[in-house]
């Protein structure tokens, strides 16, 4: 687990906290905060380019359920990631904190990818209060469905409170 993700869990209170473990012990956490690639081309032996392409459909499936009309995605074609921008009102760093207690965590920023010379396109991970980014590279169509309707259960109770 990210550092900064088992820092987050660990400043719970207590009962919160209990919640995230319970997920945690049954290995059922589902972190799609994890390590940004890009070009799954050069992925392609043992099924690791299928996988990411049946991510990314169980993806697109999955993001055009009602909890998410409010909400602008991106899929990245030459990555294993998804970048979305959140109805205004409503921060990342809320819906991690909401999503965790669903055991789910997701990257609460943005993907910059910058040409860097000869070695292709650098990664860095840039905190931002209206984006949130799902890394779905390493999880298989199932991870990826029940983690992203974990996400979209926390969304829709965040959007509830505003609908009239």
């Amino acid at each position: 687990m990210e550092l900064w993700l088992g820092e987050m869990i660990r400043s719970l209170p207590a009962g919160l906290k209990n919640e995230v473990d319970g997920y945690l012990d049954e290995g059922t956490f589902i972190s799609f905060a994890g390590q940004v690639t890009v070009g799954e081309a050069s992925d392609s032996e043992n099924g690791i380019e299928q996988k990411g392409r049946a991510g990314k459909e169980a993806i697109q499936d999955l993001l055009k359920q009602p909890a998410w009309k409010e909400t602008e995605w991106r899929i990245h074609q030459n990555g294993n990631y998804v970048t979305f921008v959140l109805p205004p009102g409503l921060h990342a760093e809320s819906l991690l904190r909401a999503s965790l207690l669903k055991g789910t965590a997701f990257w609460p920023g943005s993907v910059l990818e910058k040409d860097e010379g000869k070695d292709g396109p650098a990664i860095e991970l840039v905190r931002d209060p209206e984006v949130f980014t799902v890394v779905f590279g390493g999880h298989d169509a199932s991870a990826i469905r029940t983690g992203l309707d974990r996400i979209a259960e926390a969304l829709s109770e965040f959007t509830a409170r505003f609908e009239c």
